[in-house]
């Protein structure tokens, strides 16, 4: 008899646990760098590279003044979002790249294909990084390194991190 009275005594144990509740964990994302310069005079390719832990669903990528302590506050910083099949892994290093326009007209080509591309004025510059794993973020990263504007033919060098 207590066996029979066991057995609902524990099954209104457990369900009265109520619900288990599963998170996405953010990714942490460190070692943000860019490359040193980028070009005023042709539209470019800026690459990137840092370490992630963690599983990253999507990567909004923004472009600001040095200085700056929230890019989100200009939405024009924000050069657009980068999905899992757009990162390349390298390693332990996570590499993207986006491209950056100087004549104005929000597009450049890249391997045969028109790609949007954040306007740039020709100033000094900081990429922001923002992870998430589905709606979780630990919120922006800043690049390392600044980049400076310039019309030499090597302006746009070939990254360590290899082209894209």
């Amino acid at each position: 008899m207590k066996r029979l009275l066991a057995i609902p005594a524990l099954a209104a144990l457990i369900s009265g646990c109520g619900i288990v509740e599963v998170r996405a964990v953010p990714p942490t994302i460190t070692k943000l760098e860019t490359q040193a310069t980028f070009c005023t005079d042709r539209d470019t390719i800026l690459d990137f590279q840092f370490e992630a832990s963690g599983l990253i669903s999507k990567l909004e990528v923004w472009v600001s003044e040095p200085g700056v302590s929230d890019p989100s506050t200009d939405a024009n910083n924000k050069v657009g979002e980068l999905e899992t099949f757009d990162l390349f892994s390298k390693g332990s290093k996570v590499v993207g790249f986006i491209a950056l326009d100087t004549n104005g007209d929000n597009k450049i080509e890249l391997n045969g294909q028109n790609r949007p591309a954040i306007v740039v004025t020709p100033t000094e510059k900081q990429v922001w990084v923002r992870a998430y794993n589905f709606d979780q973020t630990k919120g922006f990263v800043k690049a390392m390194n600044t980049m400076a504007p310039s019309t030499d033919t090597n302006c746009d060098p070939i990254f360590p991190y290899g082209q894209p």
